[in-house]
């Protein structure tokens, strides 16, 4: 159990641990006094699990288009924002450390796929 947050906490709880259930409670302070709020239940959520390696969807590649296709791993109690697409630019070239804005997956978690145009042979 969680114990109630009041203002000598600051409401500060480190080491959660992701998966298990926390009770809180909020104390609300004035000049005349204080009261409590309701404790409520939270779920410490974690980050998402590592997913599979993307894969190439045949069909719809072709020598100037790349297409692939990727499965995503478990939320941990937080839902999925998005993807962050990483790529190179050809043969021999260090993958970005930026992300490519190409397949607007940032915010977006689905569809799990997405398409690149006009690379170059």
């Amino acid at each position: 159990d969680c114990e109630r947050i009041t203002s000598a906490n600051n409401g500060g709880h480190r080491n959660l641990e992701k998966g298990q259930y926390y009770r809180i409670g909020l104390e609300y302070v004035s000049l005349k006094g204080s009261s409590y709020a309701p404790w409520a239940v939270f779920l410490a959520a974690g980050v998402p699990s590592q997913m599979a390696a993307p894969s190439k969807r045949t069909a719809a590649t072709t020598s100037l288009t790349l297409e692939w296709a990727w499965t995503s791993g478990e939320e941990n109690g937080s839902p999925l924002r998005g993807f962050r697409v990483y790529r190179n630019t050809g043969p021999g070239t260090a993958l970005s450390t930026t992300p490519d804005a190409t397949c607007g997956r940032e915010n977006s978690p689905a569809p799990l796929y997405c398409e690149i145009t006009g690379l170059t042979s």
